[in-house]
């Protein structure tokens, strides 16, 4: 069988004298390698990654899971044709409330990738950041970085 992915990555972060000092975030749409990362290195982080075609029950998600990677869509619902298709949801607030932080992906600058709704890539960040979200996954850090200053 050999060694587990996850292993082989905590391995080779060891002697980079990384594991402890630094933080990292290892993130993942399995349960069973988040689990596993969680046994090998339990001082780091743990981002449970949901796509927006994943159904999002709360409950069902272990309290040792750190942040929630979400897509988008599970915060802001648009259409097809990236228009407002609804109000925020409560997601971010309920996750909270359960101790988990969350994170939302993927953020781009191009406008084919973001809603019609929002003022540039600039206010979609900053429209995240209004419903308290705790962190991004992006494309173009720069832009990031702007929006949070």
């Amino acid at each position: 069988k050999g060694i587990s992915l996850e292993k082989k990555i905590v391995n080779a972060l060891r002697p980079l004298e990384r594991l402890g000092e630094t933080p990292i975030v290892f993130q993942s749409e399995s349960l069973k390698s988040l689990a596993e990362f969680r046994r090998l290195a339990p001082r780091q982080h743990l981002t449970l990654l949901i796509a927006k075609n994943q159904r999002l029950n709360l409950d069902k998600i272990p309290r040792w899971i750190d942040i929630l990677g979400l897509q988008k869509e599970h915060v802001l619902p648009f259409n097809q044709f990236l228009r407002i298709a609804g109000n925020p949801t409560e997601v971010v607030v309920e996750a909270h409330a359960r101790g988990f932080k969350v994170h939302v992906w993927t953020l781009r600058d191009e406008w084919w990738f973001r809603p019609f709704y929002w003022n540039g890539p600039v206010g979609e960040y900053q429209l995240l950041q209004s419903l308290g979200v705790d962190g991004v996954f992006s494309d173009n850090p720069e832009t990031a970085l702007r929006a949070f200053q």
